[in-house]
């Protein structure tokens, strides 16, 4: 027995090396048996690509260089055709954001805006959680989750911390009361004799004279002793809940609010190049597009979201009966008054911090200006309600890509002080708003191997045939509604992408979804954008995305907690995408008819 166990542990240690070497070995009757066939030795390399992806045996940009050598040896693709990949305008486009994000947090840009937003939010937990919320989504639009996380966390931390002092100090001067508690309390015994029972209160006293006032000294040093207690072993939960809800409201508003833009997380960028690369250029969507079309369930999916961390976490439904008592003729409930000066001391905190930061500086404002200029230029180059800019060049040429790499590149040029022309700085070095040190660390390059990989495997799937034969094998799913169909194409991917990446599984799922939608008679982007926006929607594991995984490595929630509200909060994201996709998005993407480009014997490669 003692054997076996060690044996376990040997293969436990060793499961990376095990992993590497048998998944070839074990997959090699498929290569074997049928090598003349094309579409088997496609399925080979992605078996092998699936298993690497998802056990990760070594790091997924390394996996990315298995692409690059087995397409050409079996001859699926050209050298040339798979490193044409790794380098596309969209991922370009991935590359340029990334740069200019960097000027964002050199300057502290982001710390502004989130002050801001805080400081209108008043000192009410649950209404700085919303707007925390709230600048979280917005910016996690144009800035890719995993860096948007890395640069709020210190902002949160800080905002937990004032809290639970704050709620410290709250505690403490609950613990002595002054006179107007006093007076308080004793027009509380007097009107709602529920407070507590006055003839209890007499079996303590008995021996005094029977006067009110002893009465109430008495019962209000009762009530007090028996609080404390009470306070005492609820004060840590209480400010840990604080914590475990703003670091979770983080993650929530940032992978909910990266939906919403072709920019804000990679699972658009490859949906909209997977696109690309199965049915031609006319397939991919634009910006303004696929913005108009994830608007509403990506707000309403955020507000929900943070009601139900606050009704989880800090007791909305309780506060808000408190607010409406506060308004009526009670002065006394929640401890108004010391809820006030808590009130006071969160708003001052804050202003402090911002007050900190000055004035917007120069280099401020250039990237903001920058930024506006880009959400722009992204909107309008196929607006569809007026001609877009594209129309202004050869068509194939430019894209949104080519504009912000332009942009990216003229970051290098301005200035990051305001330009001066006094003889006497003319020895200061000029330097640009834009530095290649910060924008090399911005940048995860290894992404883009990641990237490149998955999109090779698509035009692989493509030319081999595989892709054909896999949408035929789930051609049942033709004799669905569509409506069934979507509810369980969405429901699956928020399973599986709990697992793994969203990418791989658009990626298989492209070639069975193109197939059903003929099937149908129905837009593809019925099927693909509905599936592109639930990878995203992963709350329960840290598998599911990086900044799960980020925030539970940095211990500031755990894998338990997360899975509680994430079931519920995948549960809230499914309905609202399948109810406004069946609704509004029918409507907006106009899916009653099947474009000419997705008709196969019309689909053109965009190689």
């Amino acid at each position: 027995m003692a054997t076996c166990g060690k044996v376990l542990r040997y293969l436990f240690y060793k499961r990376n090396a095990l992993i590497l070497w048998l998944t070839p070995l074990l997959l090699s009757p498929l290569l074997v048996v049928y090598f003349d066939s094309q579409a088997a030795r496609c399925g080979y390399v992605m078996a092998i690509l699936l298993v690497y992806w998802v056990a990760q045996p070594v790091p997924l940009p390394a996996t990315g260089l298995i692409a690059l050598f087995m397409y050409p040896m079996l001859g699926i693709l050209t050298m040339d055709e798979v490193c044409g990949f790794y380098m596309l305008d969209f991922l370009m486009l991935f590359v340029a954001l990334m740069f200019i994000a960097s000027a964002v947090q050199r300057y502290g840009l982001h710390r502004r805006i989130a002050l801001r937003a805080l400081l209108i939010a008043g000192s009410d937990p649950k209404w700085l959680l919303l707007a925390l919320m709230i600048v979280i989504g917005f910016l996690s639009l144009w800035i890719l989750n995993l860096s948007l996380v890395s640069m709020m966390l210190p902002i949160v931390e800080a905002l937990v911390d004032l809290l639970t002092t704050t709620f410290d100090d709250s505690l403490e001067d609950n613990k002595t009361f002054d006179r107007d508690d006093t007076d308080s309390l004793k027009k509380t015994i007097h009107e709602d004799d529920a407070s507590f029972e006055l003839a209890d209160v007499a079996d303590e006293i008995e021996g005094t004279n029977g006067d009110m006032a002893t009465i109430t000294n008495k019962s209000t040093e009762i009530l007090s002793l028996e609080n404390e207690d009470l306070k005492d072993k609820n004060a840590e939960k209480a400010k840990y809940d604080i914590a475990t809800c703003f670091n979770i409201g983080l993650v929530y508003a940032a992978t909910i609010g990266g939906t919403g833009s072709l920019v804000g997380s990679l699972n658009q960028i490859i949906m909209n190049a997977n696109l690309q690369i199965y049915y031609g250029r006319e397939a991919k969507i634009g910006f303004g597009k696929w913005m108009l079309f994830c608007a509403p369930t990506i707000v309403l999916s955020l507000l929900l979201g943070w009601m139900w961390l606050a009704i989880y976490y800090l007791d909305l439904k309780s506060s808000c009966r408190c607010s409406k008592r506060n308004r009526g003729s009670s002065p006394g409930c929640c401890r108004h008054g010391n809820e006030d000066r808590k009130q006071d001391r969160v708003a001052v905190a804050l202003r402090k911090q911002y007050d900190e930061l000055g004035s917007m500086s120069w280099a401020e404002v250039t990237v903001l200006l920058v930024f506006l200029f880009l959400i722009i230029v992204w909107v309008f180059e196929e607006p569809q309600f007026v001609p877009g800019w594209n129309e202004w060049f050869k068509p194939g040429y430019v894209s949104s890509g080519s504009i912000t790499c332009c942009v990216a590149f003229i970051c290098f040029l301005l200035p990051s002080e305001r330009p001066s022309f006094n003889l006497q700085d003319l020895n200061t070095q000029y330097v640009g708003l834009l530095e290649w040190k910060s924008c090399q660390q911005m940048v995860p390059w290894g992404l883009l191997m990641y990237g490149g990989t998955l999109l090779a495997t698509i035009q692989a799937t493509k030319v081999s045939g595989l892709g054909k034969l896999m949408g035929e094998i789930f051609s049942f799913a033709g004799d669905l509604e569509y409506w069934e169909v979507l509810a369980a194409v969405t429901s699956i991917a928020i399973v599986l992408t709990e697992l793994t990446s969203g990418t791989v599984i658009l990626a298989i799922a492209l070639p069975i979804l193109a197939t059903t939608s003929l099937e149908l008679s129905i837009h593809p982007y019925y099927f693909l954008l509905s599936l592109t926006m639930a990878n995203n929607f992963a709350f329960c594991l840290p598998s599911g995305t990086v900044v799960n995984a980020l925030i539970i490595s940095l211990e500031a929630v755990t894998t338990s907690q997360m899975l509680k509200t994430g079931i519920v909060m995948n549960i809230i994201c499914i309905i609202i995408l399948n109810v406004f996709v069946n609704t509004y998005g029918w409507w907006v993407l106009n899916l009653d008819e099947i474009p000419a480009w997705a008709i196969p014997t019309n689909a053109t490669s965009a190689g």
